[in-house]
């Protein structure tokens, strides 16, 4: 009985293998996993209502994060040793003499 399970389990192993090696295989991890098509193929992407929604709550989110004015480093000016003591320290050495 446990001879049969374990060739059981090898067939199917060997057949896993073999699709694995096999062209479609290959064509359905390109096209999966690195957005690939093969010539002449069109892409159709369906996505539901609730998808349509959250795409256009992010692409909104981005829109008004773009529009607000990012606040200046606060370590311009500073020498690449004064913005080491000012990231380990937190003590801004543009005015102060050691």
């Amino acid at each position: 009985m446990e001879n049969l399970q374990v060739e059981d389990s090898i067939n199917k192993k060997k057949e896993q293998l073999a699709y694995v090696q096999t062209n479609a295989f290959l064509d359905k991890i390109a096209k999966t996993s690195q957005n690939k098509k093969n010539p002449g193929e069109e892409v159709i992407v369906l996505v539901t209502n609730e998808e349509v929604e959250e795409y256009k709550r992010i692409d909104t989110n981005k829109q008004m994060i773009g529009d607000i004015k990012r606040e200046l480093s606060r370590t311009i000016g500073m020498t690449n040793g004064q913005k080491w003591i000012y990231y380990i320290f937190h003590i801004d050495t543009r005015n102060n003499e050691f």
